[in-house]
């Protein structure tokens, strides 16, 4: 899970010791003005939030908080270009725009598996006739499902219930079953690998 306190405290020891420079903060969903707030200097400050998994994705969010000025931006723009990925512009709030769009998405795919209306599996292969090359159920187990229940909440603080956490969500966070980095999310992982589905997401159910 992100950890504001833990950014805030790497900036303000870059800050002690004098560093000007541009700092970029890869994060899917905190404030980039509440972060800019702990560095020297909130002009050169910026988001960068890149897709899971990294190698495969095109797309870097960069997020302009309140006070990043234009030399900033430009430069975070051609360091994208440099690293071959596609910049994707996006203002400072809630979400940003590609969580604000996907993970009430995931969120809706999760609510249909603890309904019984599909399998994790059987959800998953439902994107494929819509171009994506993995399934939201299996893409937030690489995220880490401790992740997408943070930008749920997030979400549901500024925007209301409608983008509430699914049940088996947090129950799976409880559980600390967080996906890929603890070994059991929605699948069973082994070596990088989806050995099947969970055998308790399996049998979980509501009305």
């Amino acid at each position: 899970m992100e950890r504001a306190d833990i950014k805030l405290q790497i900036f303000a020891t870059l800050k002690e010791k004098g560093f000007g420079g541009i700092i970029a903060s890869n994060t899917s969903s905190i404030s980039i003005t509440r972060l800019a707030a702990g560095v020297s200097d909130p002009a050169k400050f910026m988001g960068m939030h890149f897709m899971n998994p990294v190698p495969l994705q095109e797309g870097v969010e960069i997020i302009r908080g309140l006070l990043t000025d234009d030399d900033t931006c430009s430069k975070v723009v051609a360091l994208c270009q440099d690293m071959g990925k596609v910049e994707i512009p996006a203002e400072d709030k809630a979400g940003f725009g590609i969580n604000r769009m996907w993970v009430p998405f995931v969120n809706e795919a999760i609510r249909v598996v603890e309904e019984g209306v599909m399998a994790p599996d059987e959800a998953d292969k439902c994107t494929l006739c819509l171009g994506h090359k993995m399934g939201p159920i299996i893409t937030a187990d690489f995220v880490g499902l401790d992740v997408i229940l943070f930008i749920c909440n997030v979400l549901e603080e500024e925007f209301g219930s409608a983008y509430k956490a699914s049940p088996l969500l947090k129950r799976l966070v409880e559980a600390g079953q967080l996906g890929v980095k603890s070994g059991t999310g929605f699948y069973v992982w082994e070596g990088g690998k989806p050995q099947g589905v969970n055998p308790a997401v399996q049998r979980y159910r509501i009305g």
